[in-house]
């Protein structure tokens, strides 16, 4: 047995891998090492149990996700492959000679139509090329890696390199790139014809028919035989808001926020208020209001606040910020209740059955939670819990911004698990992925998403539309659910915005909330499924 299986402390086999925190996330242990292993994790100031478990499994699970992402990479190199082929620089060239000898007699002119249209399509095409030919490559190095170590006895310190680069994840990311660049590349390739009936009459109308003369298609058919609709359409309007609609069983009239830094609270009822100010109520509390802490408006209509950090991370109160908190309107105070198993900030909040779950973020002393931060997330019909964009923790000291990634957690079998959206809506761009974003399942079939930061940290207008299938709960088999995204940007917001604390309400069927326009200035908008506007 090599000595890399063997104990360092009792020179005895390899038998448990620890993957505590406090461990380095893989820590090797013989059977002499468990007992005194645990009694030491039981003795540290915080709450964390050893998580072991044996070491053959480990390997097994490992090689078994070696033979998954080998096969999977391989599959994704057929189709780059066959993508790459594509020869785009041919694709115009026999419509420029076919107006080349219509337009022999104002050649100058036509020269800069020419140049235009290759500037439109040709760049993108090649652009496109340039992503995936990249992309490729590294398809080929992952590849490389898996057919490496795949189907061997691999030894510890190989066991953990895997382990700690997260294979799955990173193989997902590429297959979800594969697949956008993909989409990418169908959507810029073009289909062109002359028009005939245009030529006998073109040279009376050349300025108003020169546009007209050449028809372009963006490969329509070739999306529509790719990603096939799913849609299980509201019949009605998409955008009509539902006041007991699957995100929304709040009862409270009140847009609030807490003051970050300071001990004040604001609030604004929409229906008793006459002239629509912020009313300011002073907490009697000991310490300010923790910076990127989250709050809701919980389905028992009480609001709740968590997390965040102060300034100075050596707060005597350090066991505040992972306290939850109750506003006390009465005694304008904030009364605490449960605790966190672990510190964290900027993470998704929401309230399901008189339940909150706080998901992802980051810890301000140890770093990323789960590898996502500053993402939306939704109920849908007190069964499910949906997340969108954020910024992910790809690798060590590497954020970027969720591309493509939509999670589901299912609340009844405590289960997370990855969502493929497909975007049906073949006349306007696929949205962007941002992190801040609000979102909201407005009615049965419709989750909004709205506004955000993009990979510049700019606010931003963009809104699109999720559409979904309504379920039946009371059947006992797992219903698949398919997503579309059917508008992208119908419904912008009247103003660039992101939201740091998404607390909406839906009142007389218009959605309202807090939104950011800048880092010290916010705005209430409205939605009544026609158009935003600012509400004050």
């Amino acid at each position: 047995m090599s000595k890399s299986e063997l104990c360092l402390n009792h020179n005895e086999p390899i038998f448990y891998i620890c993957f505590s925190p406090n461990c380095g996330l893989f820590r090797p242990l013989c059977k002499k090492c468990l007992p005194e292993h645990t009694s030491f994790c039981q003795k540290l100031p915080y709450d964390i149990h050893p998580k072991v478990q044996e070491y053959q499994d480990i390997r097994k699970k490992i090689n078994n996700s070696l033979d998954h992402s080998k096969k999977t990479l391989e599959n994704l190199l057929e189709i780059g492959s066959k993508v790459i082929s594509f020869n785009n620089d041919s694709v115009l060239d026999p419509i420029f000679n076919e107006i080349d000898n219509i337009r022999q007699q104002i050649m100058e002119i036509f020269q800069n139509f020419k140049q235009s249209i290759k500037k439109t399509y040709d760049d993108k095409l090649k652009e496109v090329n340039k992503e995936i030919l990249k992309l490729y490559e590294d398809i080929r190095q992952a590849l490389d890696y898996c057919s490496k170590y795949s189907n061997k006895n691999l030894l510890c310190e190989t066991l953990k390199s895997i382990h700690l680069i997260d294979l799955d994840y990173q193989v997902f990311y590429i297959q979800e790139k594969m697949n956008a660049l993909v989409q990418r590349k169908n959507e810029t390739s073009i289909e062109a014809e002359i028009r005939k009936e245009y030529k006998d009459k073109f040279f009376v109308n050349f300025h108003t028919g020169l546009k007209d003369l050449v028809d372009f298609g963006l490969g329509n058919s070739i999306r529509k035989s790719t990603y096939i609709s799913t849609n299980s359409f509201n019949k009605d309007d998409p955008y009509e808001l539902f006041p007991n609609s699957p995100g929304f069983s709040y009862c409270s009239n009140w847009i609030y926020f807490f003051e970050e830094g300071k001990k004040n609270f604001y609030y604004l009822d929409i229906v008793k208020s006459k002239n629509k100010t912020f009313e300011k109520v002073t907490l009697n509390i000991t310490s300010p209001i923790y910076y990127n802490h989250r709050t809701i408006l919980a389905s028992n209509g009480d609001i709740y606040l968590l997390g965040g950090y102060l300034d100075n991370l050596n707060d005597s109160n350090e066991e505040n910020h992972n306290t939850l908190f109750r506003y006390d309107h009465s005694n304008k105070t904030l009364v605490p209740l449960a605790k966190m198993a672990t510190l964290r900030h900027s993470f998704g909040m929401c309230s399901i059955k008189n339940k909150i779950y706080a998901v992802g973020g980051a810890n301000y002393k140890e770093g990323a939670l789960i590898k996502s931060m500053n993402h939306s997330i939704t109920p849908l019909y007190d069964n499910y819990i949906f997340k969108f964009g954020g910024m992910r923790f790809n690798l060590p000291d590497k954020r970027e911004l969720s591309i493509d990634l939509f999670e589901r957690y299912d609340v009844k079998t405590d289960f997370w698990e990855k969502i493929k959206l497909k975007d049906t809506n073949y006349f306007s761009a696929s949205p962007m992925i941002t992190s801040f974003s609000g979102c909201c399942a407005i009615n049965t079939h419709n989750i909004l998403i709205f506004g955000g930061k993009n990979e510049k940290n700019e606010p931003q207008k963009q809104t699109y539309l999720l559409n979904f299938p309504k379920l039946d709960f009371s059947c006992n088999e797992k219903e698949e659910m398919n997503f579309s995204i059917i508008e992208t940007n119908s419904k912008p917001l009247n103003v660039p915005a992101f939201f740091m604390n998404f607390s909406p309400i839906i009142k007389d069927k218009n959605l309202i909330v807090i939104g950011h326009i800048n880092e010290n200035e916010k705005k209430i908008l409205m939605f009544d499924s026609k158009s935003w506007k600012t509400y004050i």
